[in-house]
């Protein structure tokens, strides 16, 4: 921190063993606030993603629980069904598949969407297990579910079918999501022009089977 004499323009530095992170002028002194510096990584060996952050509250790996300072970390390790890709201009502005293996069809009525699941997918270690339409509805019922009282589930995605039923308790299962073998279909209770955009958000990034239901 740089302390500048406003008539003669001297500066004086003043040292700390901590980052500054704001400063405050008032009454004749100056206020810092500093937080340490976090700490130095290990050099990178093999596929494995390391980040330091000066606090342990910044990451929260499930997707659910994401807070708004880590939404580059979730694009960079989320995959979708669908995504919007990282360029400037008309094309960042198109949604593209990701895990689909293309564009999903749209049912004449407008309310049944149907994905095909690209092949090869998997989780990283040490789960390694394949992504496929089960794990989309197992995914979609997880954030969707009563129990996970923080999730934004409901409010993107409150008008698949079935969805009621579930929430009250009613079923054990969303109706209107149906998965087999590499199909995963979606059928909404009317047409909704902005449900692919809603169902690519971070809500809905794909976690195993073996992930409970319940966020503790």
């Amino acid at each position: 921190v740089s302390l500048l004499d406003d008539v003669s323009g001297a500066r004086r530095e003043l040292r700390s063993r901590a980052r500054p992170t704001t400063a405050a002028y008032h009454d004749g002194l100056v206020w810092t606030a500093a937080a340490p510096a976090p700490t130095p990584l290990p050099a990178i060996k093999g596929e494995e993603l390391r980040v330091s952050t000066p606090t342990d509250t910044a990451i929260d790996p499930d997707p659910m629980g994401g807070k708004g300072s880590v939404r580059q970390l979730m694009y960079v390790t989320c995959a979708n069904l669908l995504f919007y890709p990282d360029s400037a201009g008309p094309q960042g502005t198109q949604l593209r598949p990701e895990i689909a293996a293309a564009m999903p069809t749209l049912s004449p009525d407008g309310r049944t969407y149907t994905f095909r699941i690209r092949p090869g997918y998997r989780f990283s270690p040490p789960s390694g297990e394949p992504v496929t339409a089960t794990t989309f509805r197992h995914t979609l019922e997880r954030s969707l579910s009563p129990k996970n009282v923080n999730s934004a589930g409901p409010q993107l995605a409150a008008d698949i079918e079935g969805v009621a039923a579930y929430r009250d308790g009613k079923a054990a299962h969303i109706s209107g999501i149906r998965a087999s073998g590499n199909e995963l279909a979606i059928t909404l209770v009317k047409p909704a022009g902005d449900f692919l955009t809603r169902l690519s958000m971070f809500a809905f990034c794909p976690v195993p089977l073996s992930t409970p239901i319940f966020l503790p």
